[in-house]
């Protein structure tokens, strides 16, 4: 099976997808497994593009996937007093946790694009930043038609829609930016 710079990023999100269906979402929230099942999908089609060995790359994989994780939840402690501030001037304390998520998981995305861009093949640092900041926007978009379809509108079922559209998105457009240099950087090479 030929991998290019398709089929990397939607084998990669399958493996995703297929990691969030099997595993009750209990366990994912208990014992912290979206990090490792980011960095596990992502190098199972990426290993190639790593620049160290296999092994290294694999464990370098896994600590940046969670360091940008808790980067993410580190984040809401500084943010939310902030939202806090911006609560008594604005009419937002209705969507206060919403924003705080965005926010956190957005930074979380900069941080393991950051991140991965040291350990993966040499990219565009500038083009990846925009186009990742871009490919985030998908995610209230889609978390917001998603709870459309809800009967009720939670915050816990907004925090999961997120998450896993989060893993979903950011996934396919780190996979997509990284394979579609990496392709281009090959053939001049």
């Amino acid at each position: 099976m030929v991998l290019n710079k398709w089929t990397r990023p939607i084998f990669t999100i399958l493996l995703i997808i297929i990691a969030i269906i099997l595993i009750p979402i209990k366990i994912l929230d208990d014992f912290y497994l979206r990090p490792l099942i980011f960095a596990f999908a992502f190098f199972a089609f990426h290993h190639s593009m790593l620049k160290p060995k296999p092994i290294p790359g694999l464990l370098l994989s896994i600590l940046f996937s969670y360091s940008a994780y808790f980067i993410g939840v580190a984040c809401s402690y500084l943010v939310s007093p902030l939202l806090d501030v911006l609560a008594q001037i604005l009419p937002i304390s209705a969507i206060k946790m919403e924003i705080l998520i965005m926010v956190c998981g957005f930074i979380a995305m900069l941080s393991l694009y950051f991140l991965y861009h040291k350990i993966y093949s040499k990219t565009n640092f500038y083009k990846g930043l925009i186009f990742m900041s871009l490919a985030y926007l998908l995610i209230p978009v889609l978390v917001e038609i998603s709870s459309y379809f809800l009967e009720e509108k939670l915050l816990t079922e907004f925090i999961i829609l997120f998450n896993r559209f989060w893993l979903i998105i950011v996934g396919f457009s780190l996979s997509y930016f990284l394979n579609k240099y990496f392709r281009i950087n090959k053939s001049i090479s």
